[in-house]
């Protein structure tokens, strides 16, 4: 029999550090061309908010160095491709084991009208589809950890939380 006094005493009390969520949600409003966008693709923002060793780690890209991720989003422009896209970032909360780590949820949602366009990786594009195609994610895990300096150490995205959710059929 599970003593659920002794399990619930054992899990970790929420940490609320209201300085840390505030840096995450500037770090994701950064350049916002959209409603909400994943996070700044401008090179000069990047530059300033992401440390030297930053990495950035999804489930089937990454790690990517600060100068891959800033390489690769180069000429990206979400208000030409997908006009309405919005990150729908929410549930913003430090971590209670990592105290320079903060977790949101995302729900991705956009109708891809335009021709995204990835200069830095050596000109990838996807077209639009006729008709466009609107998509609506699962859920995902985002973290983003901060260096002691308040700049951007990694970031972790794209992990589902319930892939039955949206109409992607499980990826984000």
């Amino acid at each position: 029999k599970v003593n659920l006094n002794r399990v619930t005493m054992s899990l970790p009390r929420p940490v609320v550090n209201e300085e840390l969520e505030r840096k995450a949600r500037v770090y994701f409003s950064l350049g916002n061309t959209v409603k909400q966008q994943l996070g700044p693709t401008r090179p000069e923002d990047l530059e300033s908010a992401l440390a030297d060793d930053f990495e950035f780690v999804a489930p089937i890209v990454g790690p990517l160095t600060k100068s891959a991720i800033i390489d690769a989003t180069t000429g990206l422009n979400l208000a030409a491709a997908i006009p309405n896209f919005d990150a729908r970032y929410h549930d913003f909360r430090a971590d209670p084991h990592d105290p320079q780590r903060v977790w949101a949820t995302m729900r991705v949602t956009g109708t891809h009208t335009g021709e995204l366009f990835f200069g830095g990786l050596g000109g990838v594009s996807a077209k639009p589809k006729d008709p466009p195609v609107t998509f609506y994610n699962p859920p995902e895990a985002v973290s983003v950890k901060f260096d002691p300096e308040g700049r951007v150490r990694q970031i972790t995205t794209g992990y589902p939380l319930d892939r039955r959710v949206g109409n992607t059929g499980g990826p984000g």
